[in-house]
């Protein structure tokens, strides 16, 4: 689904609403951020994630799981 649809069907509402915790949150707009940049796929892991946005393995996998 494009940005904008996303967008347009109040897409950014729904996940104002969902119950995520912070780095839930982090990783949602993480991937947005490198959707909007242009990026048409993502090959990475956690422990590419962890460096990137300075989460503990732990913590991330465990939002990731669980997303």
């Amino acid at each position: 689904m494009a940005l904008t649809t996303f967008i347009r069907k109040s897409g950014l509402k729904i996940l104002a609403l969902a119950p995520l915790d912070e780095v839930e949150y982090r990783v949602v707009l993480y991937l947005m951020n490198c959707y909007a940049s242009g990026l048409k796929s993502i090959a990475t892991d956690p422990s590419d994630l962890e460096l990137l946005l300075g989460i503990e393995y732990n913590k991330l996998t465990a939002a990731l799981n669980h997303l």
